[in-house]
């Protein structure tokens, strides 16, 4: 058996202060594109929170079956 642990180490990418404030306040996703990883919730959480005002970015990493669904519910949602 081998072992390949993932993930981030917190050494080498500290997490920001909370008492920071960005100007715009990204979101990262990096997965597959399937239904069971919930990116369709995701893309739908983020416009409303854009349409109420919150400055947000949010990037999705991946490929899958779901690629052009997802590209044309951001379209659809703007």
């Amino acid at each position: 058996m081998h072992v390949v642990p993932l993930g981030v180490s917190p050494e080498e990418f500290p997490a920001k202060s909370l008492d920071e404030s960005p100007d715009v306040f990204e979101l990262l996703s990096v997965g597959r594109l399937v239904p069971m990883k919930g990116h369709a919730i995701l893309i739908a959480a983020s416009a409303e929170l854009i349409k109420e005002g919150l400055p947000l970015k949010l990037t999705i990493i991946g490929g899958g079956p779901e690629k052009g669904n997802l590209e044309n519910e951001i379209r659809r949602l703007g």
